[in-house]
């Protein structure tokens, strides 16, 4: 959806990652990007401040992604948001 409806070079128009890593990453392949960016970009990007329904699923995903990667039980309530968020 972001390449599609802004370009390849999306990340650089849109608002780049602070982090060298994950920016060069971006540059490489822009379908590389990780939730916590794609929240992160949601919340701040102009252009993208309207996409509410894609702003609480990126919010929703990246939260049930920390508890994964923190090796941490995701709750149903969770899960259930997550699910919710999902475009049809």
């Amino acid at each position: 959806m972001l390449a599609a409806d802004h370009g390849p070079a999306w990340p650089g128009r849109l608002g780049s990652p602070l982090d060298d890593g994950e920016r060069q990453t971006l540059e490489e392949d822009p379908f590389a990007a990780q939730w916590g960016y794609l929240s992160w970009l949601f919340r701040n990007a102009l252009a993208l401040r309207k996409q509410m329904q894609l702003r609480a699923l990126t919010g929703q995903a990246c939260e049930v992604r920390n508890e994964l990667a923190n090796y941490r039980p995701l709750q149903f309530a969770q899960f259930r948001r997550l699910w919710e968020q999902m475009p049809e």
